[in-house]
């Protein structure tokens, strides 16, 4: 089923945003295995959390942290795979495989109950709520059903036996993960088509970023700190693998990428909160995350989508081509735009009124662009007479085209920036919305959504910085007060003995770090952008992250 890119979005943006919100150690799973320590995670509008912080903050997470020193070996614990320990060559035939033997083993689990009477009166009175429950009761991942669907009550066991027989789904999993790339497909030039087929693989990998997510908080809920941190190495491996194909053409691989690693640095907070937990820090200078992935997003939208229209060369000369070429480039636009947004067209009969028989695509394309195409025209120069000389496909797709340029190589340029400068480079309107192209035009259709997502995708590579930056701290801070007799650092400069991240890669400004009772530390940072704040440089802490020193 072919899924719209729009959708996709929406999913990922959700993901994306899963380590923002509240932590799923809930008092349900402290009925079912308690906890050793709970990392708080609140937004501003739940009650859940009862603390007191300035209303410009809007996202509190707090951690409880023990002292410890590093572990001998110094780097006793990886969270990455060196290029030395790759057995494989192609993650993908493992990664593939993992998610089927895990709809196999769901299925299975669930069989009974989707064969009973129980299943048939509840779906005939479509309370769905209490079948998910049900579900739940027999298949407990959290991250997979949801909280509010975690209402009947598991024992350790109900858990225990469900991570036995996952168990080849992990194998398959860490297979993948000492292999040296993820390939999609061995074709150049990937059409619409297949590109939403890849698209629905990316998606079905993402939920073994979910299946991990939930085994190493199984695993540190339970004591087991080296499992967990296998289990957090494979996850960070698959989420990189799926980050590198944003050469391809595919930018959703880019938000699908972070929002597993962002789940995995999750759980990281999570272990980090656990007495006796090891001090990951030696492990955490390993990890490299990737700037240039924004740029080769943007980079392989365009080899993409000009591979569907027309050489660069081409459309740059669009203004002197003839009207068999602005037909035919014309033409592929229009079934481009028509593949992204699942809507089917006719296909164009010469034979009928002088060879224009256009879909509803192509005619909403020529009536929104017929008007502001003339005008450019005109701002070009043109007569009268020259541009009645001219067919319609000769005024609209020049006009087309000359936005769609002005739109990428404006994205293009701006992936150059850091986040903190690129918005002297970039217009916004009054809602704080980022002005591509001077003019209204159909190629908002094709790109409204390719445009948030390149932000979006921007600004989250620099958070997944920030993500490791902040355990950086944490695991820092833990290391200092173990050798200062429990005191914590007055300040980040304080901490002589390694290098601790000191700015903030989202805004360029230092982390607002403060002591209090010289048992709290309070780090005030900025997540995410709001237009016009970014653009009148008012880039103030809307964070804050409590770390608890006992």
């Amino acid at each position: 089923m072919k899924i719209s890119r729009f959708f996709i979005f929406v999913a990922l943006i959700f993901c994306s945003q899963f380590i923002f919100a509240k932590d799923i150690s809930s008092e349900i799973k402290k009925n079912a295995c308690p906890l050793h320590r709970e990392v708080v995670s609140d937004s501003k509008s739940s009650k859940s959390v009862l603390v007191d912080w300035p209303d410009e903050i809007w996202y509190y997470q707090k951690v409880t942290i023990s002292p410890q020193k590093f572990t001998s070996p110094f780097l006793k614990y990886r969270l990455n795979v060196l290029p030395s320990e790759t057995e494989y060559d192609n993650a993908r035939i493992f990664y593939v495989e993992a998610a089927k033997k895990f709809d196999e083993i769901y299925n299975l689990r669930l069989r009974s109950f989707w064969q009973s009477k129980d299943y048939a009166e509840l779906s005939e009175k479509y309370d769905y709520d209490k079948i998910r429950q049900l579900e739940f009761k027999r298949f407990p991942l959290y991250s997979y059903y949801g909280e509010k669907n975690a209402t009947e009550p598991i024992t350790p066991k109900d858990e225990e036996d469900l991570y036995k027989d996952l168990k080849p789904v992990y194998k398959l999993l860490e297979k993948g993960s000492y292999s040296r790339s993820y390939n999609f497909s061995t074709e150049k030039n990937l059409s619409v088509k297949k590109l939403n087929i890849l698209l629905n693989e990316v998606q079905t990998v993402r939920e073994m970023g979910r299946y991990l997510h939930d085994k190493a908080d199984w695993e540190i809920r339970n004591g087991k700190f080296d499992d967990a941190i296998k289990t957090i190495k494979t996850g960070f491996a698959l989420g990189n693998h799926v980050k590198q194909t944003a050469s391809n053409g595919t930018f959703m691989n880019v938000l699908v990428g972070i929002a597993i690693n962002n789940v995995m640095y999750s759980q990281l907070f999570h272990l980090v909160s656990q007495p006796d937990a090891p001090n990951l820090y030696p492990a955490l200078t390993q990890i490299y995350v990737n700037y240039k992935t924004a740029t080769d997003m943007i980079n392989g939208e365009q080899e993409f989508l000009f591979n569907q229209i027309a050489k660069r060369s081409v459309l740059d000369n669009i203004d002197n081509a003839p009207e068999e070429v602005c037909k035919d480039i014309f033409n592929r636009l229009i079934k481009v735009a028509g593949d992204f947004m699942d809507v089917s067209y006719d296909k164009y009969d010469d034979r009928n009124d002088a060879g224009r028989q256009q879909s509803f695509l192509s005619s909403l394309a020529c009536l929104v662009s017929y008007s502001p195409a003339l005008k450019r025209l005109r701002d070009r120069g043109l007569s009268e007479e020259e541009i009645k000389s001219l067919s319609v496909y000769q005024v609209v797709t020049p006009y087309i085209v000359a936005s769609l340029l002005q739109v990428y190589d404006a994205m293009s340029v701006e992936m150059t920036f850091d986040p903190w400068e690129s918005y002297d480079a970039v217009k916004f309107d009054d809602r704080g919305t980022p002005v591509y192209s001077e003019y209204v035009n159909p190629v908002e259709l094709l790109l409204s959504q390719l445009v948030i997502a390149v932000r979006a995708s921007k600004i989250a590579v620099r958070r997944e910085v920030q993500l490791l930056d902040r355990i950086k701290i944490v695991e820092a801070v833990r290391y200092y007060a173990a050798v200062h007799d429990g005191k914590l650092p007055e300040s980040l400069d304080a901490i002589k003995e390694l290098p601790v991240p000191k700015i903030c890669p989202i805004t360029g400004k230092p982390y607002n770090y403060k002591v209090i009772d010289g048992k709290r530390i309070i780090l005030d940072f900025r997540m995410g952008w709001r237009g016009n704040e970014e653009q009148n440089n008012e880039l103030k802490p809307n964070m804050r992250m409590e770390i608890v020193l006992e």
